[in-house]
């Protein structure tokens, strides 16, 4: 066939098989054309047609919701059980540097959008008695002096004066300071209570906006209200002396800014996160605060400080950080009724007894502040 016609090649190609009987060729009848036609069209749409999609199957690295997630969102929306409180002890005579802070329910927390101090709820606190100041510089160093503290400083030189609460302590420094002086660390609901009284408000004084006449803190005139540092680094500021501002809730000095404080409890990320070892009767965290505790390692400070602005002064903010970091961390002590009865009787810090060398605005800062 190599010299036969394309027309004449193509004619032979499509003739059918010689019939059985005849042995003749035949060519096909339009008929069978026409359905072999149709039977190929049917069988290219059957190839088409798509197949059904399965259900699909969750992908276990990328859940839809995080289980945490949802555990949280199930405690926060579940009610209380009924909790059975104590029986309310008085306030007893304590020494002058201490303030009682009388038990029973407050409001602790908020319900602020992706804040870590949710949910807001009652919990209840027993009586106990918190240090009106911070540890200052010269506490602390007297108790280095005495052998029962391990040495500490400040990290800058103008850290260091006598009645500027004591900075860059570590967890430890501040658990075993309160714990040889016969007190403990407080927790974070002793901390808060006593910082934000019964009511829930959003400073020791109350809901009006925070202010230098208020609070030492970062506002518009620096870090510090506007004092400055003595070193090369003066615009990072400094604490002020303990007491350089007026007292907030149950006769507390500096719970809000002017230098952070330690507390006792392990850091959860939320309060719903942590559950009932954040709720009901004197709660202390994760592990009741002891050590080991699986699955945390983070302790927390509150207060805010002057190097910080107004969100972290507020008495719900919440400051995670490793219990060996110093940095620039103060503390003040608390202690139950039987701790403060068997304390002995100390002279207090009295911070309007002072020298007056530094004010940030000498027209209308009534409160002295040296160094």
């Amino acid at each position: 066939m190599r010299n036969t016609p394309l027309f004449l090649s193509c004619l032979l190609l499509s003739v059918s098989l010689p019939d059985p009987t005849t042995g003749l060729f035949s060519l096909p009848s339009a008929s069978a054309r026409q359905k072999e036609k149709t039977a190929k069209r049917a069988s290219k749409k059957g190839r088409k047609k798509a197949k059904p999609k399965a259900n699909p199957t969750p992908n276990p690295s990328t859940p839809t919701e995080d289980k945490k997630v949802v555990e949280e969102k199930h405690q926060e929306l579940a009610p209380p059980e009924p909790i059975s409180y104590p029986e309310v002890e008085p306030c007893a005579e304590l020494p002058e540097d201490m303030a009682c802070v009388p038990g029973g329910e407050f409001l602790r927390g908020v319900n602020h959008r992706g804040s870590n101090a949710r949910p807001q709820e009652n919990v209840f606190v027993q009586t106990f008695y918190m240090d009106k100041f911070h540890v200052t510089y010269e506490q602390y160093q007297q108790c280095v002096r005495e052998g029962k503290c391990k040495p500490a400083r400040p990290t800058y030189p103008d850290f260091n004066h006598p009645h500027q609460p004591m900075t860059k302590v570590s967890f430890y420094d501040a658990l075993n300071y309160c714990s040889v002086h016969g007190k403990h660390l407080p927790t974070e609901a002793q901390w808060e209570k006593a910082a934000r009284g019964t009511d829930g408000r959003t400073y020791p004084w109350g809901n009006e906006p925070i202010t230098c006449k208020r609070a030492i803190f970062f506002d518009e005139q620096g870090r510090s209200c506007g004092v400055k540092q003595r070193s090369r680094e003066a615009d990072k500021g400094k604490p002020w002396d303990v007491g350089s501002r007026p007292p907030g809730v149950y006769g507390l000095y500096d719970m809000s800014g002017n230098s952070w404080a330690w507390v006792l409890d392990y850091y959860s990320p939320s309060y719903a996160a942590c559950g009932k070892e954040c709720q009901g009767v004197d709660p202390k965290g994760p592990c009741q605060g002891e050590e080991p505790c699986p699955g945390h390692k983070l302790r927390i400070v509150r207060g805010g400080s002057w190097y910080w602005g107004p969100a972290q002064a507020t008495t719900y903010y919440r400051r995670a950080v490793p219990p060996v970091n110093a940095h620039h961390f103060g503390f003040r002590c608390a202690a139950s009724t039987q701790e403060a009865l068997s304390l002995p009787k100390q002279d207090p810090v009295r911070p309007n007894n002072r020298n007056d060398t530094h004010r940030a605005d000498r027209s209308t800062d009534p409160s002295p502040h040296k160094g």
